[in-house]
């Protein structure tokens, strides 16, 4: 029998999974990465590490993020192709990333104006590195509910890009 709180938890990753075209064994991996974040949280807020990050990717997107990526990724906004972060960056900004946020610069350093918090700014920065090859967004998604407390009744980011995959 499922509680409340867990028939929640995979409706949202469900419908994350919908929304981004993932199919339907992507909901099964990204609540496998979801209980993982649950459980490294699960009695004190441990502090999020690169070690996390990467293995919360990889349980999302098992056959294609064996760790962070190690080609360039374009994403489309519908008219033009715009690379992220080059991937020999990536452990480097997220580690600037990891400090920005438990400094505290996050909150103190110009956001985004759709952001009303430091998850909120992370959420937008961790997405603009894309550290994996696929899977970001369903990543995104659990590390802005592991930041912001909210696992066991999980909430969306605010949508950056205006479209309907936030």
């Amino acid at each position: 029998m499922f509680t409340t709180r867990q028939l929640d938890i995979v409706s949202f990753c469900a419908s994350e999974c919908e929304r981004q075209h993932s199919g339907e064994i992507s909901v099964s991996a990204m609540v496998d990465a979801w209980d993982y974040a649950m459980g490294v949280c699960r009695y004190i807020r441990t502090p999020l590490t690169l070690a996390t990050i990467e293995e919360i990717g990889s349980l999302t997107e098992p056959k294609k993020n064996p760790n962070f990526r190690q080609i360039p990724i374009y994403v489309g906004n519908g008219w033009e192709y715009i690379e992220k972060a080059k991937w020999e960056r990536v452990p480097e900004l997220l580690t600037m990333l990891l400090e920005s946020y438990y400094e505290g610069i996050l909150d103190e350093a110009p956001m985004h104006p759709l952001s009303k918090s430091a998850e909120d700014q992370f959420y937008f920065e961790y997405e603009n590195i894309h550290p994996f090859v696929d899977g970001n967004g369903r990543s995104g998604k659990i590390l802005y509910n592991y930041l912001c407390g909210t696992l066991d009744n999980p909430k969306m980011p605010p949508n950056y890009w205006g479209s309907s995959n936030p």
